[in-house]
């Protein structure tokens, strides 16, 4: 099956649509095309998986490099709406909640620790490590 993303700008905030299968041969469009906006001053993403019908290994690192390259701008990027298959690969990887939309206060919180303000252990976001076949979440 194709892959595609469809982006909705609205201001700072924008929201890309992915459908089909993100594997292999779709990581780099959805890379591209993230690597894209955020150079272009977009700071927060949004990805809708509502329509996303297959989510391998490399999908799952192409979402998590999106996260982090928000993260390195001050931004951040959230994931939602995943169902069946990708949602189940998403929960017993524990990505789910990793990536799911931020809270306000969250989002406060973490920017000013990123900021360099000290803040306390729940409010700082938990760094992730991939190592092969798993992935590893910890707070520092």
């Amino acid at each position: 099956m194709d892959f595609s993303v469809a982006v909705d700008a609205r201001g700072s905030e924008t929201t890309l649509a992915l459908a089909g299968e993100l594997d292999l041969a779709s990581t780099d469009t959805l890379l591209n095309t993230v690597h894209e906006l955020l150079g272009s001053g977009v700071r927060f993403l949004h990805i809708d998986l509502t329509d996303l019908t297959f989510c391998d290994s490399t999908g799952l690192s192409a979402l998590l490099r999106a996260r982090n390259a928000a993260r390195v701008t001050g931004g951040w990027c959230s994931i939602s709406g995943a169902a069946g298959m990708v949602a189940d690969l998403l929960r017993v990887t524990q990505l789910d909640e990793y990536l799911g939309e931020p809270a306000p206060a969250s989002r406060t919180n973490w920017r000013r620790c990123r900021a360099g303000e000290r803040t306390s252990f729940a409010d700082r976001p938990p760094q992730v490590s991939a190592g092969t076949g798993r992935v590893a979440v910890r707070h520092d």
